[in-house]
């Protein structure tokens, strides 16, 4: 069942104007082909950086596409990378807070010990 039947049609429309196939849209986007599946189904929307991407690979707006009335700054737009960035920026996220959560970790084992050492 469609969760957001107003965005897929207009995805799927521009998609197919521009001549890609899911495949195609999701390794430039650098996301699985089920991912664009779920977005041109209506399952789930795009979070907003791949909307940026979206927009830039398929040469339209977020609006165009169908993402909301929000004005999106043409620049940040036209700044969006048309490549696969967008599973590198996740990936980056993930690894980032993975960092975060060993060194904390890392602190605490610190921490114990000298506590433990002291006593």
């Amino acid at each position: 069942m469609a969760k957001y039947p107003r965005h897929n049609s207009r995805l799927h429309r521009i998609r197919v104007e521009r001549g890609l196939t899911q495949s195609q849209l999701a390794e430039r986007l650098g996301v699985d082909t089920k991912t664009v599946q779920r977005w041109e189904q209506g399952i789930h929307m795009p979070r907003p950086y791949a909307r940026l991407l979206l927009s830039k690979v398929l040469e339209s707006t977020p609006n165009e596409l169908g993402f909301g009335e929000q004005e999106w700054p043409a620049e940040k737009v036209e700044n969006a990378p048309s490549h696969a960035s967008f599973a590198t920026h996740e990936w980056k996220c993930s690894l980032s807070c993975l960092l975060l959560i060993l060194a904390v970790c890392f602190f605490l084992l610190f921490l114990m010990f000298v506590l433990l050492r002291s006593a």
